[in-house]
């Protein structure tokens, strides 16, 4: 099974569980990093250690509370 590294909007979406629109708006309020551009594309992308990094710092808090 190949394990995902890059994700780009949509897929993150996916990953977090949340609408695209959300996920622009945790990028503007400083909760999750802008991403990076890949050379030469026009494609944003995260990695998988900068969303499991936002789910542990943000999300998990308030699953438990």
């Amino acid at each position: 099974m190949i394990q995902k590294y890059l994700f780009r909007a949509a897929e993150a979406c996916a990953y977090l569980s949340i609408s695209r629109s959300f996920l622009y708006r945790l990028i503007a309020d400083g909760y999750l990093c802008r991403g990076r551009r890949l050379d030469g594309s026009n494609y944003v992308v995260w990695t998988k250690e900068e969303l499991d990094q936002f789910i542990d710092e943000h999300l998990k808090r308030e699953v438990q509370s």
